[in-house]
């Protein structure tokens, strides 16, 4: 009866012992979030998290991905080459351009098969494309109004190891200009191929200019690519315009007789020369250049006049004018121009002593008369047999006046008589 008695007393103190009910797993403790990057694409980035167990239960993980910042929207990852690639405390996402979120599920799991999880921080992966920028490798020169094209080929790189870099095939450009023009987009071409160790690579990503992405697809199998740029339309130069101070004036010259046309000009701060083109005209009318810097073809270049004065053609009787058109270019060739008025120039036969021109055609009942240049006409410029005819007239009246006298003189002395 009392080893009856001492084996209920013992049975009652274990089972007082024992836990009413199963306690459940702890919640793990994350002691190092995993940080995101943002880097360029080729370089693999590693997630990581750390964490406890504060019950001594056995920990798993578990990564999620999401395309915006919002944790209700992730997703677990599935790797079917490698199932247990996202089951780790750390994981190497996928080099993809662009930015995706990540998260991880840390799961704490006792014994009896209780288990408690936490998810971690949501944070931001962003692969960018390899930024190699052609131009800035290649050293190529942008275009500028009146540059002529770079069209240089060389091997190029960045890599102070001389691991990687590009060689530049060809470099075109359109439109294909001796220099380039204001007002115009000009695209370049360049075909290139990228290396590697030597050897061409052709599963390259990167980048135009900081621009338009290059994928591993727009390379052939020689590791070769033909990319392009449309530069912003060129804008002009913007050159000083030279200032006219004094303008040609109008003259009235006799036929044969020496004139001079005289501008004075004064030159811009940024002016390497000054060029004089001289022009002439019947009419007067219109500009000599465009505002682009071209001859309008209403006036007549005189092309062996290139000073700031010139000396009119006298040698025929009429009216002709005369302009100059001065340009001015900078130390790059770059040029800019202004135009002086329209001067007039008449070339007379003589001229009169009132100052009057006589015309090439004389006016009824005047005498054309002729003089060597620099001489005054002499009997008020009347001709020989117009002198003589007055002469004689003059004398007829005279020999009549005497007649008379002498008639009167007759008739009063025969009266005396």
């Amino acid at each position: 009866m009392k080893r009856t008695l001492s084996i209920a007393l013992m049975l009652c103190l274990l089972l007082c012992m024992l836990p009413l009910t199963a306690s459940a797993a702890a919640q793990p403790v994350i002691t190092e979030q995993p940080t995101g990057t943002d880097q360029q694409i080729g370089t693999p980035y590693m997630l990581w998290i750390d964490a406890v167990s504060p019950d001594g239960g056995t920990l798993s993980y578990q990564w999620y991905q999401t395309t915006v910042n919002d944790i209700s929207t992730i997703k677990a990852i599935i790797d079917y080459d490698d199932l247990y690639a996202s089951q780790e405390a750390s994981y190497v996402p996928d080099p993809e351009i662009g930015t995706t979120y990540y998260c991880c599920m840390v799961t704490n799991t006792l014994s009896d098969g209780t288990s408690d999880f936490i998810y971690s921080d949501l944070v931001a992966v962003t692969f960018r494309a390899k930024e190699f920028n052609l131009f800035a490798l290649k050293d190529l020169t942008p275009p500028a109004v009146g540059e002529k094209p770079d069209t240089t080929v060389t091997r190029v790189t960045d890599d102070p190891n001389n691991f990687y870099g590009y060689d530049v095939l060809s470099v075109s450009w359109s439109p294909n200009d001796a220099t380039f023009r204001a007002g115009v987009a000009y695209t370049v071409k360049i075909r290139c191929r990228v290396w590697e160790n030597a050897a061409p690579r052709s599963d390259y990503f990167g980048t135009i200019n900081g621009a338009d992405a290059v994928m591993p697809s727009d390379f052939d199998a020689d590791g070769e690519i033909t990319v392009s740029y449309t530069y912003p339309e060129l804008k002009p130069v913007q050159v000083g315009k030279p200032t006219i101070t004094a303008e040609p004036e109008d003259v009235e010259v006799k036929r044969g007789e020496e004139t001079k046309l005289e501008v004075t000009v004064r030159a811009p701060e940024d002016s390497a020369k000054l060029i004089y083109l001289w022009f002439s005209s019947e009419t007067g009318e219109g500009d000599a250049y465009t505002k682009d810097g071209a001859e309008t073809g209403k006036w007549t270049a005189l092309t062996d006049c290139r000073e700031s004065s010139m000396m009119p053609d006298t040698a025929k009787t009429g009216t002709t004018y005369y302009k100059l058109v001065v340009i001015n270019e900078d130390k790059d060739g770059n040029t800019n121009f202004t135009e002086s008025r329209a001067a007039k120039v008449s070339v007379v036969r003589e001229r009169r002593k009132n100052g009057k021109a006589m015309d090439s055609s004389t006016q009824a009942g005047e005498s054309e008369v002729t003089t060597a240049a620099g001489e005054t006409p002499k009997n008020g410029g009347m001709k020989p047999v117009t002198i003589l005819i007055i002469a004689l007239s003059a004398l007829a009246v005279a020999l009549a006046a005497a007649l008379t006298v002498l008639l009167i003189a007759k008739k009063n002395r025969n009266k005396k008589q």
